[in-house]
């Protein structure tokens, strides 16, 4: 099996995996996920094995392991099978170059599924906020007409904070963009990302409060002020009586 090609060990892997659609279980994970993606009811057990197996036999050789990630995210159609490349690549994400990772960016497009999509995006974030070339594509995607788009932009600045001080200025940047977003997706990722700044950075989180808490809805300025340390916090909650909010 492992001497084919990416392109055929893929496209053997998911022939079986399709013709073998469980569609009870699948119709069932649908229901229970809430998740865009369409579902085959694959065993979660057959998932891990096949992982596994890749790992194992690509061991030591990361760019070949990288190449059967890429080809299982192009040729995935099922949620199951998006699973196993992110799952994959999160694997390798250690021993893989920084080109190898930032060219997984447009995945993020291919994704319709908040689980794998913040899954593959943090992974991605280290890598991709420290690149100016991938920092215009996220730019790009803040501003997309797909809420999980916006919200995939997020999470990679999200995934990238302990770069510090330059990877949370890129961070509030992007959450300058979310600030209005009236999108439930969009919302919850950016009151993660708040609170996670409020928390590693309060003195670069308090020049966006002043700034755009007006436009934050309630439950993201309480995150954004959850972890402020309690003299910071009196100090935006102040300014917020004194402006009325």
């Amino acid at each position: 099996m492992y001497r084919a090609d990416p392109s055929t060990l893929v496209t053997s892997l998911f022939a079986g995996w399709r013709e073998n659609k469980d569609e009870k279980r699948a119709a069932r994970r649908a229901r229970q996920s809430h998740s865009r993606e369409r579902w085959l009811g694959t065993n979660p057990r057959t998932v891990g094995a096949a992982r596994r197996r890749f790992l194992s036999r690509f061991a030591k050789d990361p760019d070949r392991a990288f190449d059967v990630a890429e080809h299982l995210m192009h040729l995935a159609r099922y949620r199951e099978e998006k699973e196993l490349a992110v799952s994959l690549l999160a694997e390798l994400a250690p021993r893989l170059t920084e080109a190898h990772l930032l060219r997984c960016v447009d995945w993020l497009t291919r994704i319709a599924d908040t689980d794998l999509s913040d899954r593959l995006a943090r992974t991605l974030g280290p890598s991709v906020c420290a690149s100016p070339g991938a920092q215009r594509r996220l730019n790009q995607m803040a501003r997309a007409m797909d809420p999980m788009q916006r919200r995939a932009a997020l999470q990679c600045a999200h995934g990238s904070l302990e770069g510090g001080t330059e990877a949370i200025r890129t961070a509030l940047l992007l959450a300058e963009m979310a600030a209005a977003d009236r999108s439930p997706l969009v919302q919850e990722a950016l009151a993660e990302l708040l609170a996670d700044v409020g928390d590693k950075a309060p003195r670069q989180a308090l020049p966006f409060l002043a700034r755009f808490s007006d436009d934050l809805p309630t439950r993201v300025l309480d995150a954004a002020l959850s972890m402020l340390p309690a003299t910071l916090q009196r100090q935006v909650q102040a300014d917020l009586q004194s402006r009325g909010r």
